[in-house]
């Protein structure tokens, strides 16, 4: 799992570094190593997303940025990223739809189990023989 498989991810860290730039913060990284910060950044938030969903996580990762900047003083670590990053959501579960049979199906059905059940009293067993 790469960063160039999730070219998402780099975009969105990019956003969000362009909104702390904004503020000047304390600590903010020289210009000349601005770009390493980011690739530094991309490449641990690629890591530890796990399996990054770009429908899930962009959200989640535009609210960790915006939380850094209504909090924070001092330019964040990869750290502050990840204790604002909220949980991801409860995966939706699927209930199976089974549909309901008719009185007629069931019927159908106990007949073949009622076969199945009369060829299966007349035979034997590999290791019985059949008495007669």
């Amino acid at each position: 799992m790469s960063r160039q498989s999730h070219p998402w991810i780099k975009d969105e860290i990019v956003e969000g570094f362009q909104l702390l730039v904004t503020l000047s913060m304390d600590g903010q990284p020289a210009r000349d190593v601005l770009e390493y910060t980011v690739r530094t950044w991309v490449s641990v938030i690629a890591r530890e997303l796990g399996n990054p969903d770009e429908e899930i996580d962009v959200p989640r990762i535009r609210h960790a940025f915006t939380r850094i900047c209504r909090r924070g003083k001092r330019w964040p670590a990869p750290q502050d990223f990840f204790d604002a990053l909220p949980p991801r959501p409860p995966l939706r579960r699927i209930e199976p739809s089974i549909p309901e049979s008719t009185p007629e199906e069931r019927l159908q059905v106990k007949r073949l189990i009622n076969q199945l059940l009369e060829e299966l009293d007349g035979k034997t067993t590999c290791n019985e023989k059949k008495q007669t």
